[in-house]
């Protein structure tokens, strides 16, 4: 068997490619017709713009990305404050005030509002430590909120004019007790004025508390001057201290000097620093005003009846009075008009409860009607003149509030109001100089307000 021959092979096609014909190498490059207008090169976009386009990326991506958080509460803000910023924002929240009754501890204090008692041991161990360990009775304080059906968050307590106590007790990871002390400023003043009916009415028209002013005064000049019968028409001036806490006026301070012109008399007073450094009060040529009696055993009482014959108001008869009525608010203080020895404090259906005192040169003066006897008033205690002695009542035969006060000399009565007082004690010599000095500073200011000048 012959074996099969291959097969042909397949004739292969010619492809055949035209290539663009080479120019000459030095033929020249065909150059296009120009357009009608000039080609304009795209201008590179600057790399500050790059910057800034980079940037704003970044803080859109950080925007996106970043992890957020949740707002502050309100609470943890105020955790951060200082007691001082604390008052700041207190001060525009409503709030209530109330009155402390009764003295009493911080802790019993806190028991009353009725907080859980370790919220009462917390807070009390913060009162110690900042020095807050009792209320007196009267203490006012503030409570934030208002709303009596809240709980209370925050106390300020106004125990002292130049300084209070902030209380936070909302939340016991803050709870915090801090002082706020109070910056005192003492500002020279001076006042002058006309009586028109009283002096107090005339000093009242002229200032603010114008009872610590008219106390100022009749200390001073209580030795010299009969406060219960100056004229319409004499003149007063006052130069003293206004004392206050920050911008409040909470008090006075120092008395500089006093004068009271009345239709035929002056009498100026200054105060002067002496014995350890005490000051006293003194006349222009260095004499001691503390002299004699006190023409009153009372401050802001009024006389409603003289020592002479008079109609009695109980027993409904005319007969001598031997002593001098002085009305006042009942409970007001009652002071010994000079020093001396108590030979009697007592009570008997007349007086009432009465004081008796035994003072130099065979001078005794009897208190009736005293509503009860200052604490330690008792037989042989000596008393200094103005030491309080008792309190203004009506016991006995007194038909209102009012001390009855007897002056006796050698055993007979004798009227306190035209007393002819002994004369005053005069400066130590050493003294005098400096005196002298402060005087004429004192007139300077007053007589400097009195021109105009």
């Amino acid at each position: 068997m012959n074996p099969t021959p291959p097969p042909s092979p397949t004739p292969r096609r010619k492809i055949e490619i035209n290539l663009p014909k080479t120019p000459p190498v030095d033929a020249q490059p065909v150059v296009p017709a120009a357009k009608d207008h000039a080609h304009k090169p795209k201008k590179a976009v600057p790399v500050w713009l790059w910057g800034v386009l980079g940037g704003l990326i970044v803080l859109i991506g950080a925007w996106f990305w970043w992890p957020r958080t949740a707002p502050a509460d309100p609470a943890q803000r105020q955790a951060s404050l200082s007691p001082r910023q604390l008052d700041e924002r207190l001060r525009n929240m409503p709030h209530r005030d109330e009155v402390n009754h009764g003295k009493k501890s911080f802790q019993v204090f806190l028991r009353e509002l009725k907080l859980s008692h370790a919220d009462v041991m917390s807070l009390d161990n913060l009162g110690k430590t900042a020095g807050l360990e009792w209320l007196r009775e009267g203490t006012q304080y503030s409570c934030y909120p208002a709303d009596e059906s809240e709980p209370i968050r925050f106390l300020k307590l106004h125990l002292d004019p130049f300084y209070d106590y902030l209380v936070r007790m909302d939340r016991p990871d803050s709870f915090m007790v801090a002082r706020l002390d109070k910056v005192e400023k003492r500002v020279p003043k001076v006042i002058t004025g006309l009586i028109d009916s009283t002096l107090f009415a005339a000093i009242t028209a002229k200032v603010r508390l114008a009872d610590r002013v008219l106390y100022l005064m009749e200390e001073a000049l209580a030795y010299k001057v009969d406060f219960y019968h100056l004229d319409p028409g004499d003149k007063f001036k006052i130069y003293y201290e206004e004392v206050y806490a920050d911008s409040t006026l909470v008090g006075v301070g120092r008395l500089y000097g006093v004068e009271i012109r009345t239709q035929d008399k002056n009498y100026r007073i200054y105060t002067f620093p002496v014995q350890q450094g005490k000051l006293d009060f003194f006349d222009a040529e260095g004499k001691k005003a503390r002299a004699g009696f006190l023409k009153s055993p009372v401050t802001y009482g009024r006389v409603t009846s003289r020592f002479g014959m008079r109609f009695h108001p109980v027993d409904q008869e005319f007969r001598l009075h031997k002593g001098t009525d002085f009305a006042a608010s009942e409970g007001s203080p009652v002071v010994a008009v000079a020093a001396g020895e108590i030979l009697e404090a007592s009570q008997t259906e007349h007086n009432g409860n009465y004081v008796k005192i035994q003072h130099a040169d065979g001078f005794t003066t009897q208190y009736l009607h005293l509503q009860n006897f200052e604490e330690g008033i008792k037989r042989g205690v000596q008393v200094q003149q103005g030491q309080r002695i008792g309190y203004v009542g009506k016991t006995g035969k007194a038909t209102g509030p009012h001390v009855c006060l007897h002056l006796r000399q050698n055993g007979e009565p004798a009227d306190l109001l035209s007393l002819d007082i002994p004369v005053s004690e005069a400066m130590p010599a050493g003294y005098l100089p400096a005196f002298i000095a402060h005087r004429d500073s004192v007139n300077q200011v007053m007589d400097g307000v009195l021109s105009g000048r």
